[in-house]
């Protein structure tokens, strides 16, 4: 495998070839980084919006710690 460099732009390759598969729609691209928990039927549960640029939880050191209260 080549180096970091090249790895993150065959990344980037695939994510802009297939664009709309991963974003079928714009109506959220402003948000730069947040995280979103929904319901089967769409209802939030928990949300958090970064501030900053590719943030996607309070607490990054437990990035996964909003679960808990949803998983008992």
């Amino acid at each position: 495998m080549g180096n970091l460099a090249t790895v993150r732009l065959r990344n980037m390759s695939e994510v802009l070839g297939h664009w709309r598969t991963y974003v079928p729609r714009d109506d959220f691209l402003t948000q730069r980084g947040g995280t979103f928990l929904l319901e089967a039927d769409d209802t939030l549960l928990y949300s958090y919006q970064d501030r900053g640029i590719l943030g996607f939880s309070e607490t990054m050191a437990r990035p996964l710690s909003f679960l808990d209260p949803f998983l008992g």
